[in-house]
């Protein structure tokens, strides 16, 4: 999992650009966020090791510079503090990994592959034909 955030990351600059000015072809924008309740509300991280944790996506993204707003489009299974359609703020180093659709196929979301890979094969062959998604 390491790796494919680095990856992420390393190819983040990349997917801001389109996300301010989207090639035609290109929709759904997303980022993906570690989220941990902290109080009455949540903080956020990229610790993936960090206990209590929930990495979800967001949507809807609206950038400031490095600081951003979205809304969370995945509904909370561990965490209490947040629900599903808030809107979320964040900076550039908050961001775990990011994806977008291309001609109806998936660019990044490089985290799902640790995932695919530790799965059945017949799993990663169906998201590569269907997705688009390529796993090194």
């Amino acid at each position: 999992m390491a790796k494919a955030h680095e990856k992420s990351i390393r190819e983040l600059d990349g997917f801001l650009q389109k996300l301010q000015n989207p090639p035609a072809g290109t929709e759904n924008y997303s980022l993906k966020l570690g989220f941990k309740d902290k109080d009455k509300s949540v903080v956020l991280t990229t610790d993936q090791m960090a206990p209590d944790v929930e990495f979800m996506w967001v949507y809807q993204i609206e950038a400031s510079g490095d600081r951003f707003t979205a809304l969370l489009g995945d509904r909370p299974e561990y965490i209490h503090n947040i629900k599903q359609g808030d809107r979320v703020a964040f900076e550039k180093a908050d961001i775990f990994d990011w994806l977008y659709v291309e001609n109806g196929k998936i660019k990044g979301n490089y985290t799902a592959c640790p995932l695919l890979l530790s799965g059945p094969k017949e799993q990663l062959e169906q998201y590569r034909e269907v997705y688009g998604i390529v796993c090194d």
